[in-house]
């Protein structure tokens, strides 16, 4: 009985392998929905670790998160709408795990397509595949490149010194 419960188990956590970081709204799942993501296979940080394969936020942002996000290999960019109707769909029926939404439903230029288009000229899945291919090939889009930037640039030094790093820069000086 208790192999087949730890089999079951396993077998619910395959559902989804995401590890997201959440930008853009605020993350506050009660502890009963986040063992519910957890058991599903889905885990969210607030903060960055290695193995991030997702972003959750509502829309395309040009965040610190969001923008360092993108120098990660990433699976999906999906709306927290997601998570809510995973957390939605198991509780009303906890045995049927085909009923669970699929991630691919929930990408944010499916929901949001004018955020996406307003920021960049490629498509979402091209945009995901290119970042995917420089990080792979160790060519990130500022390798080893330095950069001097003013303390009064918008968004603040501090953070464009961590986007761009997060994308390769070798060196990033904060100039008068």
């Amino acid at each position: 009985h208790t192999a087949y419960r730890r089999q079951r188990q396993m077998c619910i956590r395959d559902r989804y392998n995401i590890t997201a970081i959440a930008t853009g709204w605020d993350v506050n799942f009660n502890r009963a929905d986040t063992q519910i993501l957890h058991n599903l296979g889905i885990t969210l940080h607030k903060e960055f670790k290695k193995n991030i394969n997702a972003i959750i936020s509502p829309k395309f942002m040009r965040t610190e998160k969001f923008l360092t996000g993108l120098s990660y290999k990433l699976d999906y960019i999906i709306s927290p709408l997601f998570l809510q109707e995973v957390i939605s769909e198991f509780k009303s029926n906890p045995n049927d795990l085909k009923k669970l939404p699929k991630v691919e439903g929930f990408s944010i230029d499916k929901l949001n397509p004018t955020s996406v288009k307003e920021l960049t000229s490629i498509s979402l899945s091209k945009l995901m595949n290119k970042s995917k291919t420089r990080i792979n090939s160790y060519d990130r889009i500022f390798e080893d490149m330095s950069f001097n930037i003013t303390p009064k640039i918008p968004g603040g030094a501090a953070t464009v010194q961590k986007i761009l790093k997060a994308h390769g820069a070798k060196n990033v000086n904060v100039i008068k």
